[in-house]
């Protein structure tokens, strides 16, 4: 049995945009989620995008990972901390990341 199938890890990273173009930095996501996908341990990554423009956490990534040591070796390898380091000094785009790592606490589905 998979780790994931137990209880994956979720990272919750919420960013805090502060200027500049966010489709811009939904591309330069892209492209940091293509390096991720191929990295041990990932499961998912969504990043959803705030319809209220004042808010303050635009766009907010919700992750899977197997194992917490899977995330933390993902988030210390060089192809990640490349393409990392180039959307933080950005200069098309401005934000400041929130992430962290969480275990799920309960579950609520609606029965059919």
């Amino acid at each position: 049995m998979r780790k994931s199938q137990i209880d994956p890890m979720v990272l919750i990273n919420v960013f805090e945009l502060t200027g500049g173009d966010i489709e811009e930095l939904v591309a330069d996501w892209q492209m940091a989620l293509d390096v991720m996908r191929n990295m041990s341990g990932f499961i998912s990554s969504t990043l959803h995008r705030s319809v209220d423009g004042n808010a303050k956490f635009q766009l907010i990534n919700v992750a899977h990972w197997e194992s917490a040591e899977d995330f933390q070796a993902a988030f210390a390898d060089p192809e990640f901390l490349s393409i990392s380091g180039k959307m933080l000094a950005s200069d098309r785009y401005s934000f400041t990341p929130h992430p962290s790592i969480y275990r799920r606490a309960l579950t609520t589905e609606i029965q059919g």
